[in-house]
């Protein structure tokens, strides 16, 4: 099992975090390309994505734009204008040899809640998904489940898989478990009411990545999600069963928070790796 930290954009200057993910072990990253990369990073940062390998140890997966990127969109040209986007980045991602390239499908609309809206959102979710599957060939691609209830929920993911038989899946823990807090508590929620481990167990020959982190509950509160492991209340003994069980490659402790709400520390991110790296062997 590969395990990896993440990259976005706040973790500039990228020397100095390449050099922390090799001093503490990490097999890869994820890197963001969210707005505005890949567009403007330097010459510089580029050559360092080239040398990750030989210089820091390091493979290299990607995760596609996310943010205003409605690529399921049933208007046309909204699709299809975010389809472009994604074709530069893939494009992009194609030079560094990754280990996969994950993303979300994202398809709103005002209307979405009208089932005749949401049958065309999920035929453009089919059809930018193939493409995006056809447009990588050469690497995996994943998608990811999403913390709501469209293309958060098991049955929407299915939907994907069993369309296109080259597409993997990335399962989100913590956003399994803000879906499944949605379909009970928000109003025209679906009902579904999956655990994490069963997610694993109904995905596990398709799951080539998870997402890893904590998530905390308050009281009646809608959980968060992406809290250093240990600093909420997820029981990862019988999440990390479960993974071992699946065709999982890749882990991404994708941790933003400690109890503070402050980003995690150097320490806080050696002590997950060797957490989960102890559980999951």
């Amino acid at each position: 099992m590969k395990f990896a930290t993440m990259i976005w954009y706040g973790d500039r200057p990228l020397r100095s975090t390449f050099e922390m993910a090799h001093r503490l072990g990490f097999d890869y990253i994820e890197f963001s390309l969210d707005y505005p990369w890949p567009d403007e990073l330097t010459k510089e940062e580029v050559g360092l994505l080239e040398k990750l390998k030989e210089e820091y140890g390091l493979g290299i997966a990607f995760h596609g734009p996310w943010a205003g990127t409605v690529i399921s969109h049933p208007r046309d040209e909204i699709s299809d204008a975010c389809l472009k986007i994604y074709e530069k980045c893939l494009r992009f991602a194609g030079k560094f040899n990754p280990l996969y390239f994950n993303f979300h499908q994202s398809g709103y609309a005002a209307t979405s809640g009208f089932k005749e809206i949401r049958k065309r959102i999920f035929e453009k979710a089919l059809e930018t998904t193939r493409a995006i599957v056809n447009f990588g060939r050469g690497f995996p691609i994943t998608i990811e489940n999403n913390p709501g209830r469209i293309f958060g929920r098991a049955k929407d993911i299915k939907f994907l898989l069993e369309g296109i038989k080259d597409l993997n899946f990335c399962l989100d823990v913590g956003h399994a478990v803000i879906s499944k807090w949605e379909t009970q508590h928000v109003k025209g929620g679906s009902g579904e009411k999956l655990e994490i481990e069963d997610w694993l167990n109904l995905f596990k020959d398709r799951i080539l990545t998870v997402h890893l982190h904590d998530c905390l509950f308050e009281g009646d509160s809608k959980p968060m999600d992406h809290f250093v492991i240990g600093k909420g209340n997820l029981d990862f003994e019988n999440i990390a069963k479960a993974i071992k069980n699946t065709s999982c490659k890749h882990i991404l402790l994708e941790t933003y928070y400690t109890e503070k709400r402050t980003y995690p520390s150097e320490e806080d991110l050696k002590n997950n790796l060797e957490f989960c790296r102890g559980l999951i062997k």
